[in-house]
Order: C-alpha cells, then sequence, then structure tokens
C-alpha cells in the first residue's frame, strides 16, 4: 500500500492553494460568489488538516490510475482511495515536519523525477508535432516490400502437461503428445480433409488445427519457425517445435505480399517511429554531451567456465 501512495503522489497537484505546514495562510478575502455546487470541479471532496482536496484533484487521480487499480475502485468505489489519499497527505505532512523535504537525497530524487516527467512532456510533443504523412507511408511501404510478405498457413498444436500433473485438461504427456503430432502429420501429408481432420483428432483445449489458414507476418514467429515457414514449399510441413506447454507445427500453404489497407497502421507507425528517432538523433548531434569513458566502460568479460570433470583449481602443467 506504502509503494501506491508514493504513485498517487505523482499524479496529483502537490499545490492546493493552502498554506504549507508549520506557516500562517494570510487573511484571504471570502468570496462574493456562493459555495461550489456539487457538480463543481472545485468542490472540496477531502480534508486533512489546513490541505483541501478538491474533486478536479481528485478526479485527474482517478484517471491517470492503472487499469487493474481502476477495476478495483469500480468494485469498491471511491471510499478506499478516498482513505489511501489522505493516508499520503498525512504521512507527507509529518515528512515536512521533521524535515525529510530537505534532505539531499530527497531533493536529488525530486530533481530525477522532475527531469523524467519534462522528458516525457517533451517526447509527448514531438510526438504530436512529428506526423507520417501519406506519401512517406507510400514510399517506405514499396520500400521494404520484402517485410509485408504474409505466410499463409495451417497451425497445428498440441498441448503438453507436466509429468506430474494429472488433470488431462492441461494437455497430453510428453511422449504422448509426440504421439499425437506425429498422425496429425501423417494424415495432412496424406492430403486429409482440414474439416475432417480437426473432428478427427478433437480434443478440447488441447489438440487444435487449423480449418481455415492463418495469416503469418514474419514479426508474428520466432526466428526458427520464421525461417521454415518463409523457406518451405507450398503444402510442406514444418519440423515440431518444443515450446513451452505445447508442440507446435505448421503447414505452410503460399505466401503473398500485404496490401497496405490490410496492415492498418502499421506503416504509418513505423514510419512516425523513423521520424521521431532522426528528430532525436539531430538533437544529440547539436547537443554537447560527453560521457566519461572510464566510469561507462563496458564489463570486464567473464572468465571461461572450466572444461567438464576439471578442477577450476588445477595448477598448470609442468614444463
Amino acid at each position: 500500500m506504502v509503494l501506491g501512495l508514493f504513485l498517487m503522489a505523482l499524479l496529483v497537484r502537490t499545490n492546493y492553494g493552502q498554506k504549507p505546514a508549520g506557516q500562517e495562510a494570510p487573511p484571504q478575502p471570502k468570496p462574493s460568489n456562493p459555495s461550489p455546487p456539487a457538480s463543481s470541479p472545485n468542490k472540496v471532496v477531502l480534508k486533512v488538516d489546513n490541505e483541501e482536496v478538491t474533486q478536479a484533484d481528485f478526479d485527474m487521480a482517478v484517471k491517470n490510475m492503472p487499469a487493474p487499480q481502476k477495476r478495483v475502485m469500480e468494485a469498491q468505489g471511491l471510499r478506499p482511495m478516498g482513505d489511501q489519499f489522505a493516508l499520503m497527505i498525512l504521512l507527507s505532512q509529518r515528512a515536512v515536519s521533521d524535515h525529510l523535504d530537505t534532505s539531499p537525497e530527497f531533493l536529488q530524487r525530486v530533481a530525477m523525477e522532475r527531469r523524467q516527467w519534462l522528458a516525457q512532456a517533451e517526447y509527448q510533443r514531438l510526438l504530436d508535432q512529428t506526423k507520417a504523412t501519406p506519401e512517406e507511408v507510400n514510399q517506405y511501404y514499396s520500400a521494404h516490400s520484402n517485410d509485408f510478405i504474409a505466410a499463409e498457413a495451417r497451425q497445428i498444436i498440441v498441448r503438453k502437461r507436466p509429468e506430474n500433473a494429472k488433470d488431462a485438461s492441461q494437455g497430453m504427456l510428453e511422449q504422448e503428445a509426440r504421439a499425437r503430432m506425429e498422425e496429425i502429420r501423417k494424415e495432412v501429408l496424406a492430403g486429409t480433409d482440414p474439416k475432417k481432420l480437426a473432428d478427427q483428432f478433437q480434443a478440447q483445449n488441447v489438440v487444435f488445427i487449423d480449418v481455415s489458414p492463418r495469416k503469418l507476418k514474419r514479426t508474428d514467429l520466432n526466428p526458427d519457425m520464421e525461417k521454415q515457414v518463409f523457406q518451405l514449399k507450398d503444402g510442406a510441413l514444418t519440423e515440431v517445435f518444443d515450446v513451452p506447454q505445447a508442440l507446435v507445427c505448421f503447414q505452410v500453404l503460399g505466401q503473398r505480399r500485404l496490401e497496405l489497407k490490410e496492415l492498418g497502421s502499421e506503416v504509418e507507425n513505423k514510419v512516425h517511429q523513423e521520424k521521431i528517432q532522426a528528430v532525436i538523433a539531430e538533437l544529440k548531434k547539436k547537443a554537447n554531451i560527453w560521457m566519461d569513458d572510464a566510469y561507462f566502460a563496458p564489463p570486464p568479460p567473464k572468465p571461461a567456465a572450466p572444461a567438464p570433470n576439471t578442477p577450476s583449481g588445477t595448477p598448470p602443467a609442468k614444463p
């Protein structure tokens, strides 16, 4: 919970328009307008001694909460978060009373966090200002045609379960899974209809066979899978890949270049990122950046592991 408090502290304005602890606030004229209505963002919803939190402050904290915390809040209501918020303010007040806000370590952390927030804000500004034009997107698509070739492939999966697991819904034991995969591969190579194949080997949550081929891009596969899927002839089967908790195999049915409209915003995002990286590279080039090579030197290489069956402390042979 303490970690959550400090995370929340980053999301909320620290200036509530109130006097700091230990100082007297100057007298304020009474407002001529009536109190803010219940729906007003200026309505005070929480007080801890002389500090007030408005509805706008609290709404901002809620808006910036991570999704899992939002779901918890929606289930429990605002009160638990209000309690946590109040505790955060209370502890921060105590920290000021104990002069923790003036310690060198605290000031160093505040300075570092300020740099991080400013860097994030500037990066977001660059993202908003740097756009990919339709012409740039088309040029990138034409120049990187091989990157957008997709394979049409049928995927076959047989789930495995650990030797000590008894629940059959978790998969087959490895030896049984390998035997089942080989049966399926033989039927595929024999030309058995995929729909019939799926019905024949149906095992809920254990065996998965694509009736219709799926579209696979190079980035969808690990290097070993990608190498085989994009090099095999149409109709061929890849080897069986042993991945955590499953055996996987692909039947390659063909390849084709995806049209630009099929890629959605993928190409635009790539162009956008390249432009941002170019802007950042130019900023770094113009800046006067120096680094101490000795301090930032790479770590020394790790000593080679001793040969098997050879004690690490074996003295060198005599000449």
